[in-house]
């Protein structure tokens, strides 16, 4: 057999065997048991439902509209920030990374309950306190010449006629109205007026000394709905033919993402691929999978990806999560981390550097 014919013969079997691999994934298969941890190796756990997204947690990216059911005006449609934070009316920040759209819908609720209206505090004395900013409308009823409609100073102060500057600021309207007349009073013989807040500036008001925001109709029950989710994705690094970004779409195993990025080169290392993955803690936890018999099609070791997961096939032993990452991802591709922040936030970053591996066998 010649050389032209020798490499077509390979290339037929890798074509073949590539076609077995891919098969599962076109029409669905049962993920295979996990491999088992090597001694002092850290072990993430690889579960067969690590192929079912159910109660899929929200990431940056996704699109969620927060609906209240009869309070339209308050309805709010927000993108998870890259702090995998969102902002809504009342109460400001919320966290919503990580969380399902079931579990965010029950925090929403506990914290919007804070502002709901409460009928046993219904008929509390409340009493409005003038602000900066607010507009005053000053009535006489026998001296209308004196009427005024005046905004209140950045120094709480407020400008009327014979009495010149008076302090607003901190009084109820009643309170207000009170010392108009007494001053008033040098000038008119019977000074009647009224004080009439024209435009409010602020929505609390005082309870028993104590400033609080009276509840609101209708604002119970919030529901959260996802409008879209950004893509998940999952890294492959080091000797394959085409590295860098595969779109997740479970079930995806690791050796139908090797394939799928190419299959390994001939210098790869298939016995001591590294897989990498965020479970919950700041540093993500690595892996050490011997996919040996995987690639050839005799599958034993296969195990299911998530979101989010990196997978490195190397060349040279790896004797830190630091050393793979300069070697495999960030010199590979340099900007990875500005075009795909979404990606490297869920994943936990460059903090990944801190978090030291051990080859199996590696005694250094």
């Amino acid at each position: 057999m010649n050389f032209r014919s020798a490499r077509s013969d390979r290339t037929q079997r890798w074509t073949i065997l590539r076609s077995l691999l891919i098969a599962p994934l076109v029409y669905g298969c049962a993920s295979v048991p996990p491999q088992q941890a090597l001694p002092g190796q850290a072990q993430i756990p690889l579960s067969a439902s690590d192929a079912i997204e159910e109660g899929r947690p929200l990431a940056v990216g996704d699109v969620v509209a927060i609906e209240f059911p009869h309070r339209a005006d308050l309805n709010q449609e927000v993108t998870l920030r890259a702090d995998g934070q969102i902002s809504l009316p009342l109460i400001g920040t919320a966290r919503a990374a990580g969380l399902t759209p079931q579990d965010l819908e029950m925090e929403l609720r506990n914290q919007y309950a804070r502002f709901a209206y409460n009928p046993m505090t219904a008929t509390a004395e409340k009493h409005y306190l003038i602000n900066v900013d607010d507009v005053l409308d000053v009535r006489f009823r026998f001296a209308a010449n004196l009427n005024a409609t005046v905004q209140v100073r950045p120094d709480g102060r407020i400008s009327l006629e014979l009495v010149k500057s008076v302090i607003a600021e901190g009084k109820t309207p009643e309170q207000l109205e009170a010392e108009l007349i007494q001053r008033y009073a040098e000038f008119l013989q019977s000074p009647d007026l009224v004080v009439i807040v024209a435009k409010f500036t602020s929505e609390l008001v005082s309870v028993n000394g104590q400033l609080m925001r009276p509840g609101l109709k209708n604002l119970e029950d919030p529901v959260v709905v996802v409008r879209s989710y950004a893509p998940r994705q999952v890294y492959v690094a080091g000797e394959v033919r085409n590295p860098g970004f595969i779109t997740y779409r479970p079930p995806l195993t690791a050796v139908q993402a090797i394939i799928s990025s190419g299959g390994p080169l001939n210098s790869a290392e298939r016995s001591r691929v590294v897989l990498l993955r965020k479970t919950g803690v700041e540093t993500p936890t690595a892996t050490f999978l011997d996919l040996e018999n995987d690639l050839k099609g005799r599958a034993s070791n296969d195990v299911p990806l998530r979101a989010y997961d990196i997978l490195v096939v190397p060349k040279t032993r790896i004797a830190s999560i630091d050393q793979f990452l300069d070697q495999y991802v960030y010199q590979l591709l340099p900007a990875v981390r500005n075009v795909n922040f979404t990606f490297f936030y869920e994943l936990g970053g460059r903090r990944v550097v801190n978090a030291p591996v051990a080859a199996p066998g590696d005694q250094r």
